[in-house]
Parts: structure tokens; C-alpha cells; sequence
């Protein structure tokens, strides 16, 4: 039993290791960490250094000088709620056309929830309880940052594309902005290999119903980034209903290979390594995968009928 313990342990702190050491590395995030008291942002320092770049300040005027200097834009903002002043600071930054969109993380005491309730009002994207684990951090800060990348990524390679198309939650395409892309491209090129993929978080529904929108929200964030990592920049994602993520593959492997893909994302998924989602919380996947034309209502048909 402890051999196993000890098995399935090694591969999730492994797999946060390999995700964190390629792709944080090459995306060169900046945090600013924000916290008062010298001690824990010593710590944080030494957790953050080995992948992304750090900004530490202790006081919210240094922070605020940072944050209003156009020299300087963080991926991550990490924010520690004892600091005097650290739900105004929030409001600020959330206030900044420039900086609204960065993600805020805060860090709270286990006996602070009327200020993290407070924090998410505010704009928090994420929260942090003392004591944590040092991998839970730094992948939570990842996947924070992935979410900021890929929307500013999403807002470059679509810049004649309005804000009004991207859903606001996930930062990605609304359903029928996904469509009209979709459909524009296989118009162009009608005879490419081409596969569309849909992601189902069953039991989402009940969570909205049973739990809130705070969990609700935080789930389809978290499993949208998720998704949006495993994919390249090229392929197209959209947010088509509540609890159901799509994305267009333009340049697919093999069917059999993009369908092993789409198993070990389903797997990772499931297995919980990457969350920390109720149990009740399962993605599902179908996927159609055609050379010849075909619209975007087609071969979303043929997905749903692949769900499982």
C-alpha cells in the first residue's frame, strides 16, 4: 500500500514538474508578489524563483507604483489579504483598464472567509489558505497565468474580432463567434484534414444548483485553461454552453493519435492530479474527425453523438 502511496505521489508532483519546467519557462511569466510581512515573501521568493520571474513589494503604495508604471505588466498578481490595504489595492487593479484582466491570487488564513468572500467581490481570481503546499501554489500561479495567456493570445491573433465575442468568464470564443471562425476556414480550405472536439463536465449543472456560482465559475475556469494548455495556439476554442468546451483542431495528428490525445486529457483530467474539484465533477469527450467539407453544425452533431 505505501509502495503505491508512494508511486502515485512521485507522478503528481512529476507531472506538475515537467508542465512548470517547459512551458512556464518559455512563456516567461512575471508575478508581483505583495505581501507585508519580510518572512513570507523570503519564502515565496524561494517557492517562485526556479520558474517565473518575481517582483516582491511590501506595502500597496509600492504595488501601486508598479501596477500604474507602463514599463511593467504582470501575468500574476499574488496578493496576501493580511497587507493593510489589500482589498483597495484589488479594486484598483480591477479599476485599470490596463491591468483589469491580470489574475489576482489571494492568500488567506483558514479563518478569513468574510475576506475572501470580500476578495472575490472585489475581482479575485483565485485564493490560496496558510499553511500550503509549495507545488499547490506554483500550479495554481501557472494555470492563473496560462489563463492571462492565452487570452491575450486569443485578443492578438483576433484583433479585428471585438471584445463582445469572447466570453468573459474564460476568455474564450462565445459559441457562435466559434461557428462563424469555424465555418470560415473550412470555406477556405475544404478538402484539410480538420477535427473538432468537445469537452462535457458532467455534473457542473449541480454544482451551479447545490453550491453556487463562486464553484461553479472557478470550475469551468480551471477546466477551460486546462483544456486550452493541451492544445496549440493555431487550434480555435470556444465556451458553446454552461458546461461544455469545444475546440477546432485546424492542423490534427492521426485520428488515432488526437484521439489518444483526448483520452490522456479526459484521464489527467479525472484522476483529479491537476484539480481540486468535487468528486461528482467528471469530464467527458467526443470528437469527429473528417478530410472532406463540412460545416461546424456537422461535425458538432457527429461529436455530441461520440460524448462519452
Amino acid at each position: 500500500m505505501k509502495i503505491i502511496l508512494f508511486y502515485f505521489l512521485f507522478r503528481y508532483f512529476y507531472e506538475i514538474y515537467t508542465i512548470i519546467s517547459t512551458e512556464v519557462i518559455d512563456m516567461e511569466m512575471h508575478l508581483l508578489l505583495v505581501d507585508d510581512a519580510t518572512i513570507n515573501q523570503a519564502l515565496m521568493q524561494k517557492i517562485f524563483n526556479p520558474y517565473f520571474i518575481t517582483t516582491g513589494v511590501h506595502t500597496i503604495r509600492d504595488a501601486l507604483n508598479y501596477i500604474e508604471d507602463p514599463n511593467y505588466l504582470f501575468d500574476v498578481i499574488i496578493l496576501d489579504l493580511v497587507t493593510p490595504g489589500a482589498i483597495d489595492l484589488l479594486r484598483l487593479i480591477k479599476k485599470n483598464e490596463r491591468t483589469e484582466k491580470i489574475p489576482v491570487i489571494v492568500i488567506a488564513a483558514s479563518n478569513q472567509e468574510n475576506d475572501l468572500i470580500e476578495a472575490f467581490d472585489a475581482g479575485a481570481y483565485d485564493y490560496i489558505t496558510k499553511p500550503f503546499m509549495s507545488e499547490l501554489i506554483i500550479n495554481r500561479v501557472y494555470h492563473a497565468g496560462l489563463f492571462y495567456y492565452r487570452y491575450k493570445q486569443l485578443m492578438e491573433e483576433h484583433h479585428s474580432i471585438d471584445e463582445s465575442k469572447v466570453n468573459q468568464l474564460t476568455k474564450v470564443f462565445h459559441f457562435d463567434t466559434l461557428k462563424w471562425l469555424v465555418d470560415e476556414k473550412s470555406s477556405h480550405h475544404p478538402h484539410d484534414q480538420r477535427a473538432l472536439a468537445i469537452f462535457k463536465i458532467h455534473g457542473l449543472n449541480e454544482i451551479y444548483q447545490n453550491e453556487g456560482t463562486l464553484l461553479g465559475n472557478t470550475i469551468i475556469q480551471k477546466t477551460t485553461v486546462f483544456i486550452s494548455s493541451q492544445f496549440s495556439k493555431e487550434d480555435i476554442i470556444g465556451h458553446i454552453s454552461e458546461d461544455m468546451i469545444a475546440v477546432y483542431v485546424t492542423h490534427p495528428q492521426s485520428k488515432e493519435a488526437l484521439y489518444a490525445k483526448i483520452e490522456d486529457i479526459v484521464r489527467l483530467y479525472n484522476q483529479k492530479k491537476l484539480t481540486e474539484f468535487p468528486d461528482e465533477i467528471i469530464l467527458m469527450a467526443g470528437m469527429t474527425y473528417i478530410n472532406q467539407a463540412a460545416t461546424f453544425e456537422n461535425m458538432y452533431q457527429q461529436a455530441l453523438q461520440d460524448l462519452k
